[in-house]
C-alpha cells in the first residue's frame, strides 16, 4: 500500500503543470499542493523525519521554508532511495533552490545522480495564409495547425545522458480542427549524448542538427552520429547521418519541370545521407560566424556548403545572413540578410523585438527546411517582417508578413501573413 501511495505521489508530482509556489519563504503550502503531498509520501517512506520531534504533520499548511528543511533531509539520504524517489526529489529540490541555498545546502552535484528525469514541452498554435490560393494548404477548411512536443532529458551515468521527445500536430496534413486522421504522432529526438569532459561531447541517434543560422536545416531530425569539440571560442562539429525532417525526406518535392532534381527519385521512404563538417566562432560577445560543408552520400548527388553571421551592432541592434549552394548544379543557390531591433526572449516576460529579412532563393535551391517563416524555400525572392512579444514568462506572440514576393522571373506571388502563440513549460 505503501509503494502505491508512494507511486501516485511521484505520478502526481512529475506530471503537475502548477505554477511555481510564491517565493516568500514563509507563505504557507498548501496540504492539498503536489510538493507537500511528495513530503509525506517520503516521510511515510522513512526517508525524512519531519519536524525535530520527528513527527509530520500531514493535514496541517507549512511554511517553505519548514518544507526546503524537510527537502534537506531527503537531500542527504538519498543514497538508499529508489530511482522514482531520486525523480522526486529532485523536482523538490528545483521548486525549492532558493530557500535550500539559504540553509547553506548545496545542490551541485544533484542533477549528475542517476534517475534524474528533466521534463519539459512546448506547444505551437498557428495561423498563416495568403493573397493567392494554394500556398500553405489546398483543399483546407481551416488556416490553423498545431504542434506539441514533450522532451525528457535523463542522466544515465556521470557523464552520458538520454534524450527522448514526442512530437504531435497536423502540420503535415489537412489542418483542419477535430480530423484526428490527420494528426500524428512521432519521436523526433532519440539519442544518446556522452561527455568526454567539457571540450568533448558525442551524440548517437536522433538528434537535431543546426546549419549556420538556420537557413537551410535548423535543429530538425538528424539520425546518426555528431561529434562536437570546442577550442576556446571556436566550436567544430562532425556528423554523419540522414536528414530525417518531413520535408527533406521529400526534397525537393516540386511540380515546377524547372527544377533540378538535387536528390534523385527520393521517397518518402528515403533521406538524404550527409557527412557534415561545420565550424562556429565567437568573436566577443557580439559577432558570430559560421561554416559548413555536407558532402552528399545516399540520395544525394552533390555537395553543400555555406556561411552565416550574426552580429550584435549595439545593445537593442543586430544583424544576421546566412548563404548556401550546391556544388554542382546551376542556380542553386540561396540567401538571406535582416536586420533586427530588440531582445526578444521568450523566457522573459515583455521582451520584444521587430525583423526585416529580404530572401533570395534560386530555382534550385537547396533549403530543406528553414528556421524562418518564408513561404516558399525555393524560386522565390521577397521581404519578411516580423514582431515578437512575450507576453508573459515562455508565452509568446509572433506576427510575420511577407510582401514583394516574386519568383526568380519577376511575377508576383503575392503577399502572405502569418501569427503564432508559442508556449513553453
Amino acid at each position: 500500500m505503501k509503494k502505491k501511495t508512494f507511486s501516485l505521489s511521484i505520478l502526481l508530482a512529475l506530471l503537475s503543470t502548477a505554477p511555481v509556489l510564491a517565493t516568500n519563504p514563509f507563505s504557507d503550502v498548501a496540504s492539498d499542493h503536489w510538493a507537500f503531498q511528495s513530503v509525506a509520501a517520503l516521510a511515510e517512506a522513512n526517508i525524512i523525519k519531519g519536524y525535530p520531534d520527528s513527527t509530520f504533520k500531514g493535514t496541517q499548511n507549512i511554511t517553505r521554508y519548514e518544507l526546503a528543511q524537510m527537502v534537506g533531509q531527503a537531500i542527504a539520504n538519498q543514497k538508499n532511495t529508489t530511482a522514482e524517489q531520486q525523480a522526486i526529489i529532485n523536482k523538490l529540490s528545483n521548486e525549492f533552490s532558493s530557500e535550500l541555498k539559504a540553509l547553506g545546502i548545496r545542490l551541485d552535484n544533484l542533477n549528475e545522480k542517476i534517475g534524474n528525469v528533466k521534463t519539459s514541452g512546448d506547444i505551437r498554435l498557428r495561423y498563416r495564409g495568403s493573397e493567392e490560393k494554394g500556398v500553405f494548404k489546398t483543399n483546407s477548411k481551416s488556416k490553423f495547425d498545431y504542434r506539441a512536443r514533450i522532451q525528457f532529458d535523463t542522466n544515465i551515468a556521470k557523464n552520458t545522458s538520454a534524450i527522448i521527445r514526442i512530437r504531435t500536430g497536423n502540420t503535415k496534413g489537412d489542418p483542419e480542427f477535430g480530423n484526428t486522421l490527420n494528426n500524428d504522432i512521432a519521436f523526433d529526438r532519440l539519442a544518446i549524448n556522452h561527455k568526454f569532459n567539457t571540450a568533448n561531447t558525442i551524440s548517437l541517434g536522433r538528434t537535431g542538427l543546426r546549419l549556420g543560422e538556420g537557413l537551410a536545416y535548423s535543429n530538425e531530425p538528424f539520425d546518426g552520429i555528431i561529434f562536437s569539440t570546442k577550442f576556446n571560442t571556436t566550436q567544430l562539429e562532425l556528423g554523419y547521418g540522414a536528414l530525417t525532417s518531413f520535408y527533406a525526406s521529400t526534397f525537393p518535392a516540386s511540380k515546377n519541370s524547372k527544377r533540378t532534381k538535387i536528390v534523385p527519385n527520393l521517397s518518402t521512404d528515403e533521406n538524404p545521407t550527409l557527412t557534415v563538417i561545420q565550424i562556429r566562432q565567437t568573436f566577443s560577445k557580439n559577432i558570430a560566424v559560421a561554416g559548413y560543408y555536407l558532402v552528399g552520400n545516399q540520395n544525394i548527388d552533390t555537395d553543400f556548403y555555406g556561411v552565416s553571421a550574426d552580429i550584435k551592432v549595439a545593445p537593442m541592434l543586430g544583424l544576421s545572413g546566412e548563404w548556401i549552394k550546391a556544388k554542382d548544379f546551376s542556380n542553386a543557390t540561396a540567401w538571406v540578410a535582416g536586420i533586427s531591433y530588440g531582445n526578444y526572449t521568450l523566457s522573459k516576460a515583455n521582451s520584444w523585438d521587430l525583423k526585416l529579412q529580404y530572401f533570395d532563393e534560386d530555382i534550385n535551391s537547396p533549403v530543406f527546411t528553414s528556421r524562418f517563416a518564408q513561404a516558399w524555400l525555393y524560386d522565390y525572392k521577397g521581404w519578411l517582417a516580423t514582431v515578437d512579444y512575450a507576453l508573459d514568462k515562455n508565452l509568446g506572440l509572433s506576427a510575420f508578413y511577407g510582401f514583394g514576393s516574386k519568383n526568380q522571373n519577376g511575377q508576383s506571388l503575392g503577399n502572405y501573413y502569418r501569427a503564432e502563440f508559442n508556449l513553453k513549460f
